[in-house]
């Protein structure tokens, strides 16, 4: 039975994802932000507000967390 995940939350951390990483658009090398960004660009390029896949959704729900939680660091970082 597939797991069952909140829409809502999901989008609401989507959007704060894409908030912060257009703040990363000031650093001259993104490379600094490592491998556990890469997932950034699905998170960029689907649009949970519109039906998706349930496999996306459920590889959306698995990463946003840590992407969020590394962009966080990586932005803290970069404001010392």
């Amino acid at each position: 039975m597939p797991k069952k995940y909140n829409l809502d939350e999901l989008i609401a951390q989507q959007q704060e994802i894409i908030q912060l990483a257009n703040q990363l658009e000031k650093f001259p090398s993104k490379a600094e932000v490592g491998f556990r960004l890469l997932a950034l660009r699905a998170v960029r390029e689907f649009d949970l507000t519109k039906p998706q896949r349930p496999k996306t959704i459920q590889y959306l729900a698995d990463y946003m967390p840590e992407v969020l939680t590394t962009l966080k660091r990586v932005l803290a970082d970069k404001a010392n």
